[in-house]
């Protein structure tokens, strides 16, 4: 039986589910001040979807074809980040900037989801 639980779980684990966004201020509430106090300001952009995913990222923004394309927000549930910027078919595509509560990790143009230009970075 736990066989059986484990193998459902992976078969979903990348699935993406649709959720609004009093949900999901619902669910940051008590959680997490910096990402509650970012997503407050997020979800008065007039984006189409917000997608909650079973690793607990959520992204929010423009999409087409159910997938990231346009515009738009990708929280890192994790490590408690924030990437805004330019998709393109689920891909960072063009210019985006990382941030954190405590700083910005980059900020540059992307290709396929890899840095191309970084404008700033920070190593810590």
């Amino acid at each position: 039986m736990y066989n059986f639980i484990f193998f459902n779980f992976r078969i979903v684990k990348n699935v993406m589910i649709k959720i609004n966004k009093h949900d999901l201020l619902l669910k940051y509430k008590d959680k997490d001040d910096f990402i509650f106090n970012q997503l407050l300001n997020i979800v008065e952009y007039p984006f189409n979807e917000i997608f909650e995913y079973a690793d607990g990222n959520i992204y929010i923004g423009e999409t087409e074809n159910k997938k990231r394309h346009g515009y738009g927000f990708y929280i890192y549930e994790d490590i408690k980040a924030i990437y805004q910027g330019q998709w393109k078919e689920n891909s960072k595509n063009g210019y985006g900037i990382l941030y954190n509560k405590n700083d910005v990790i980059y900020s540059g143009k992307l290709l396929n989801s890899q840095i191309v230009v970084t404008i700033l970075k920070k190593i810590e």
